[in-house]
């Protein structure tokens, strides 16, 4: 894509102010000598082309004329001027196009600059994409790789060991990568304890481990995220059961509760401790206040 380079302080330039519509005409003659590489020069039959129409675009040019953004070339001009094409003698030029524009000089060198530039990254990839496939594989330069005359000598000389003599030992093969660490997983379907976790849980006096299975089922199935994933179930299994055993109360008979966790039943000596109807508790309260009052 080829792009003409216009000053922004154009917009406030008085010459412009002057042109008024004639800017149009100015601007459609600007990219059509820069996409011709004309160095500003526009001729009479490029006109024709205008957005404005050519006699429209006539009238313009004579006003840019007129107010100094564009010259008249005389009819004599591409006689004196070598390298003009001769339909500009009557056409027009640009005035200080070559301020922000390349001239035809400057894109030739530009061009061979950059032909120069692509020539030699061409060579220096040729160079590369020689590939040599006569190494075996495991013997000097691997297959596909391209081999260099210091490394191609160096083989050279490889190839001739005195009789007697051994090759020196190949490096010894990388160390296998240490396994990856057991991934955590969730509560597999139907998780019972093995009978070594039970046991190690009874002989720590918590008499029956199996009543805080349904609840441990259920809680780890409901639960989400990465929390929800172990490495190991009936260690967790333990810790969960030693949690519900110290919920229970010490000391008195035990019956099965709520999702088959074992709850106190009161002695008959606490059982004034597990009344609360009205009578128990004026009862405690005045027995408080008797307290209270001897102090």
């Amino acid at each position: 894509m080829i792009f003409a380079k216009v000053d922004t302080e154009l917009r406030d330039h008085r010459r412009a102010h002057e042109a008024g519509s004639a800017m149009a005409t100015w601007t459609w003659a600007l990219l059509w000598t820069r996409a011709k590489e004309e160095d500003g020069y526009v001729s009479r039959s490029a006109l024709r082309g205008a957005w404005t129409g050519e006699r429209q675009a006539l009238a313009d040019m004579r006003k840019l004329v007129k107010v100094g953004l564009v010259e008249e070339v005389p009819a004599d001009f591409a006689g004196t001027s070598p390298g003009l094409r001769a339909d500009f003698a009557g056409g027009w030029r640009i005035l200080r196009y070559d301020l922000h524009n390349e001239t035809r000089e400057a894109i030739s060198k530009r061009r061979e600059q950059e032909t120069k530039r692509k020539a030699s990254f061409r060579s220096k990839d040729s160079r590369v994409s020689r590939w040599d496939t006569r190494v075996p594989p495991g013997a000097g330069t691997p297959v596909g790789v391209p081999r260099t005359e210091s490394e191609s000598e160096s083989e050279t000389e490889s190839e001739e060991i005195p009789e007697g003599e051994h090759a020196a030992p190949t490096a010894p093969p990388p160390k296998a990568k240490a396994k990856a660490a057991t991934r955590a997983f969730r509560i597999p379907e139907g998780f019972t304890p093995s009978e070594s976790t039970l046991a190690a849980l009874r002989a720590e006096g918590i008499a029956d481990p199996m009543g805080c299975l349904p609840s441990f089922r259920d809680y780890w199935t409901a639960k989400a995220g990465a929390a929800a994933t172990k490495l190991d179930w009936d260690a967790t299994f333990r810790v969960w059961a030693r949690k519900d055993g110290a919920r229970v109360p010490s000391g008195g008979p035990q019956r099965p509760g709520p999702g088959g966790r074992l709850i106190q039943v009161p002695l008959p000596e606490q059982a004034d401790r597990f009344d609360f109807s009205e009578e128990a508790n004026d009862r405690r309260r005045a027995e408080r206040e008797r307290r209270n009052a001897g102090m």
